[in-house]
C-alpha cells in the first residue's frame, strides 16, 4: 500500500543551511520530516511542519576544546534516537556526514539507512588514523544507499566501499539568486563569499588582487571579501603589507538571506580553495545563478560546477599568478564577463535548480519505498 506522507528521519546538523533547505523542500513534496541533531539554535528557519529534536553537548566540553571527546559524547544520544524511532516509526532514516551522524545511524541498525557524504568525512577523516578508516568503512557498509554531492567526492568514497553511490547535488533557488544589479558604476568589483579560514585560500586571492591593482592603477578595482573567520586579522594585515587596504572591503559576517544582495555588487566571483575536501561549490553555483563570471581553483569538486572557458576559468590551487591572469582576462573584456555570466545562469537553470535537485532526492526515496513495498 502506497504511503501518503512517507516519514523520513534526518540525522543532520540542524544549523546547516543545506539541512534547512533539504528539510523544508521535502516537506513541500509531501514528506513528513523529522530532524535530529546537536545544539540547534535557529529552528525558526524551518518550515512549521518540520519536527525536530536536539541533543546538547555540555558547554564545559566545548569551552575546554575537547573536540575529539565530542564525537564520543555523541554516542550517548543513541538511546534518544531509539526512542524517536519507536515513537515515529519512520520509513527511511537518512544520515548526513558519514563521520558523525552516519555513525549514529549505523548503530541504530535501522533499515533502510541512507548515508550522505559531505566532504571532510571522506577526505580528511579517514586519513587521521587506521581506526578512522575502519569507522568510515563500517558506516558505509551498514548503509543501504550512499549519496554524494559531487562526482569528485563519489570517486573518493569508492575507495572505502564497493557499493553503488548516487550523486545528489545541492540546488539553488533561482528566484532568490538572480541578476539584480541596481547600481551600475565604473568600478570592477572582484569578490568572494568564502570564510576567512585556511582551506579557502583567501591569501592567494588577496595576492592575486594585489598584482592586478599594481598593474592597473588607473582602473577602479575593488576586492570584496564577504564573510568572517579566524584568519581575519591576518588577512587584514596581509592587505596592509601589500599596500592595498584602501581597495579591499572585509564585510564580516553576512547572513544567508543577504548573500544575493551582496553577490549583485560583484562583477567577478573568485573561489580558490586549497583543499580537496571542498566537495561541492554551493557559493559558486549561487554566483553563477546571479550571472557572475567565476574563477575557481581545481581543488576538490569546485570545477564540476562551472564550465571552463564558458562560464568561468579553472586555475591551479595555491597559484596567485595564474589566478591573477584569469581575473585579468575578465577585467579587460566586458563582453567576456557578460557572456560568461549568461552562460553560467543557463547552466544553473539546467543542472542545479533547487526543485530539480530535490526531485532527484525524492525519486531516490520513492525507489527505496517501492523496494520495501510501501
Amino acid at each position: 500500500m502506497k504511503i501518503s506522507h512517507p516519514k523520513i528521519l534526518l540525522l543532520a546538523p540542524p544549523n546547516s543551511i543545506h539541512t534547512i533547505k533539504w528539510a523544508n523542500e521535502l516537506v513541500k513534496k509531501g514528506f513528513s520530516i523529522y530532524l535530529f541533531g546537536f545544539d540547534a539554535s535557529k529552528n525558526e528557519k524551518y518550515h512549521n511542519l518540520v519536527r525536530h529534536e536536539t541533543f546538547s553537548v555540555p558547554n564545559w566540553i566545548i569551552s575546554r576544546g575537547f573536540g575529539s571527546f565530542i564525537k564520543i559524547y555523541y554516542l550517548l544520544s543513541i538511546p534518544k534516537i531509539y526512542k524517536i524511532l519507536k515513537k515515529i516509526q519512520p520509513n527511511i532514516i537518512h544520515s548526513h556526514y558519514a563521520s558523525s551522524y552516519g555513525i549514529l545511524g549505523a548503530f541504530t541498525r535501522f533499515h533502510p539507512n541512507v548515508v550522505s557524504v559531505w566532504g571532510s568525512d571522506v577526505f580528511s577523516f579517514p586519513d587521521q588514523s587506521f581506526l578512522h578508516k575502519i569507522v568510515l568503512k563500517f558506516v558505509l557498509n551498514r548503509a543501504d544507499y550512499i549519496l554524494s554531492t559531487s562526482q569528485f567526492m563519489m570517486q573518493r568514497t569508492k575507495e572505502f566501499t564497493s557499493k553503488e553511490i548516487r550523486v545528489t547535488p545541492f540546488g539553488v533557488d533561482l528566484d532568490i539568486f538572480c541578476k539584480n544589479k541596481k547600481n551600475q558604476c565604473d568600478e570592477i568589483v572582484i569578490g568572494t563569499t568564502k570564510g576567512l579560514e585556511k582551506q579557502y585560500g583567501i591569501e592567494f586571492l588577496i595576492k592575486a588582487f594585489a598584482r592586478l591593482v599594481n598593474k592597473y592603477s588607473d582602473n577602479k578595482l575593488k576586492l570584496l571579501i564577504i564573510g568572517d573567520g579566524s584568519l581575519r586579522k591576518e588577512m587584514e594585515k596581509l592587505t596592509a603589507d601589500l599596500k592595498i587596504s584602501s581597495f579591499v572591503n572585509f564585510t564580516g559576517f553576512v547572513s544567508n538571506e543577504k548573500i544575493p544582495e551582496y553577490l549583485n555588487t560583484i562583477d567577478i566571483y573568485v573561489a580558490v580553495s586549497i583543499y580537496d575536501d571542498e566537495s561541492f561549490g554551493v557559493a559558486i553555483v549561487e554566483a553563477q545563478a546571479c550571472e557572475i563570471p567565476v574563477v575557481v581553483s581545481d581543488a576538490g569538486g569546485l570545477s564540476e560546477v562551472i564550465s571552463n572557458g564558458v562560464t568561468g576559468f579553472v586555475v591551479p590551487k595555491m597559484d596567485s599568478i595564474k589566478t591573477a591572469d584569469a581575473i585579468e582576462k575578465l577585467i579587460c573584456d566586458k563582453n567576456l564577463r557578460e557572456s560568461f555570466g549568461r552562460a553560467g545562469r543557463e547552466r544553473m537553470e539546467k543542472l542545479f535548480e533547487i526543485n530539480s535537485t530535490v526531485n532527484n532526492m525524492v525519486d531516490i526515496y520513492k525507489m527505496i519505498l517501492e523496494e520495501k513495498g510501501q
